[in-house]
């Protein structure tokens, strides 16, 4: 019997963030339309907005690009209720996926608009990424468990994500949902690094958002430290955000170091040809710790080496693809051993078998097919 999904979310505005949903659109018996922002503000990049890419939309049946109120705010931000009523007036679904927060105003709205249509009975799964106890916000729980009347599964990429669930005293079900990454980009990375001969020269590498709390400031310190005791290591970094000058002039300061700037997610994997051992220097702070680490698994993908904090859900995911260099993200020292044995893994006889099982393991568990299909199991009763 098919199946009917509308998928609603900010994030779906960038085209790798809809691949996953097109590869569920493709499967048999499934029927996928996706709801996006006209435009939309990031934190890296100041004006997005939405247009078609048929590498990731050929399998949706209905793109809907809808104005969206308060953007940039993604707990605060609604799509056009109107538009999202005439949506749901049109098709009854069997199921909406949501990529939100349980206290979030868009689930309120969907919630509101649900009701005026045919879909008023429609279950709802939430897809949730907080993962911090936020005990000053404790009083929302009451509404968050309103607000989620009408979902039928919380899904989460993390254990901590489900332990914050149940500490609100919020009762639904909970189920994993990981991120995912294609992984037709990845496979030559892959092929070309399992062929290369060991390496004299070594270069590490971090992608992503340049603030305090990605530890960039640690990042650096160490990666000058390494560079001084071995002149054969190379430095590659890109991303964006308010610590930019200072990653700018820290490689500016030797030709074995690069910065690449803002660099698209769609040409992310040209990033992990380049790199040997991908540092992920994530800090916890009140406000935020690492909820997944999506670059964990893409690196793995890639054959590429891993060096991660202990912050948030990283260890778990990074326990997920084998990877044991975890650092406590306290320690500038631990962080430097780690990465010392990283390097020294490199040059291990059995080093391409670990190469291959943890592409293996990234495959298996995290390529959009793989996702796609762990979402189509919730959708069949039998596993409600």
């Amino acid at each position: 019997m098919s199946k009917e999904i509308l998928t609603i979310g900010h994030s779906f505005i960038v085209d790798t963030n809809r691949e996953m949903f097109n590869e569920l659109g493709a499967m048999d018996n499934v029927t996928v339309d996706i709801v996006v922002p006209k435009n939309w503000k990031s934190n890296l990049i100041k004006s997005l907005k939405f247009s078609r890419n048929i590498d990731t939309d050929d399998h949706f049946r209905a793109i809907y690009p809808l104005d969206v109120f308060y953007q940039g705010n993604a707990s605060f931000f609604i799509f056009s209720p109107l538009k999202l009523i005439q949506i749901l007036k049109r098709t009854k679904y069997d199921r909406i996926f949501l990529a939100q927060e349980t206290w979030s105003l868009s689930l309120l709205f969907l919630n509101i608009c649900k009701f005026f249509t045919i879909n008023k009975k429609t279950q709802i799964d939430l897809w949730v990424c907080q993962n911090i106890k936020k005990k000053h916000l404790y009083w929302m729980r009451f509404f968050e468990r309103l607000n989620t009347y009408q979902v039928k599964n919380i899904l989460h990429c993390c254990g901590e994500i489900r332990d914050v669930i149940k500490w609100k005293g919020i009762k639904n079900s909970c189920k994993y949902f990981p991120f995912s990454f294609n992984p037709t980009k990845y496979l030559e990375n892959f092929e070309l690094k399992i062929n290369q001969a060991v390496k004299n020269e070594i270069t590490l590498g971090h992608l992503g958002r340049l603030s305090e709390e990605k530890g960039i400031t640690q990042l650096l310190s160490t990666v000058e430290e390494l560079q001084k005791d071995n002149p054969n290591i190379k430095f590659i970094i890109g991303g964006g955000g308010e610590l930019e000058e200072e990653v700018k002039n820290f490689c500016g300061q030797a030709p074995n170091r690069k910065f690449l700037g803002v660099l698209e997610h769609s040409k992310a994997h040209l990033f992990y040809r380049d790199i040997d051992i991908f540092l992920l220097t994530s800090q916890t702070r009140d406000f935020w710790k690492e909820q997944f680490g999506r670059v964990i698994i893409e690196a793995a993908a890639s054959g590429c080496s891993f060096v991660g904090s202990n912050s948030g859900a990283i260890p778990e995911v990074m326990s997920k693809m084998e990877l044991p260099f975890v650092y406590n993200e306290s320690s500038d020292t631990d962080l430097k051993l780690k990465v010392n044995q990283a390097m020294s893994e490199l040059s291990q006889d059995n080093y391409k078998d670990l190469q291959k099982r943890r592409h293996q393991m990234a495959m298996k568990s995290f390529s959009h097919k793989a996702v796609a299909s762990l979402y189509y199991s919730y959708l069949d009763k039998s596993h409600d």
